[in-house]
């Protein structure tokens, strides 16, 4: 089923906007991807991000994020707050959820194989010729582009073992 609002653009003319290098409606619209999804972890690579959890995990005052609700963004400032710590409370909400994010990453979005002593793939991903069902490793880009042949767009991704994903839906669900 698709619904299509009245007066809004056909996908013909959203794909011909898009091939536009010179479009403002691009840049706009890979911004707007971009600030949606992550093919990356929020907080550095994948090794400095294991390092980080497994450091936090051996804290006496860590919770596994997996078995855990997360916690709420700190309530908005009121127009009469003065030099309040509201900024910083915010700043601290987002370091905190950035690190969960990252942290639920490492534990359930990683993608592996195993190999027997011949090298061959034995991972429950590996079809009849040892090949990876689900594409993985995946391809990798530094930013996002766009195939000006066709229009597809492939967005930026930096971990090729990892799913794309949207922070905020890892983080509440």
């Amino acid at each position: 089923l698709l619904l299509w609002i009245s007066g809004s653009l056909t996908p013909q003319e959203i794909r011909d906007k898009i091939m536009d290098v010179n479009s403002d409606f691009q840049k706009k619209m890979v911004e707007y991807l971009e600030s949606l999804c992550a093919g990356e972890f929020l907080t550095g690579q994948k090794s400095d991000v294991s390092e980080k959890v497994h450091s936090a995990s051996e804290m006496s005052d860590y919770h596994d994020p997996t078995f855990t609700l997360p916690k709420p963004p700190p309530p908005p400032c009121n127009d009469k707050c003065i030099k309040c710590s509201c900024a910083e409370k915010h700043t601290s909400w987002w370091q905190e959820f950035k690190d969960t994010v990252d942290d639920l990453l490492l534990r359930s979005n990683q993608h592996v194989h195993t190999f027997d002593e011949s090298g061959n793939n034995t991972s429950y991903c590996a079809n009849s010729k040892g090949e990876c069902k689900h594409r993985f490793p995946r391809d990798t880009y530094e930013q996002t582009l766009v195939d000006p042949k066709t229009g597809a767009l492939n967005l930026k991704k930096g971990e090729a073992w990892m799913n794309t994903i949207t922070p905020m839906l890892t983080y509440l669900l």
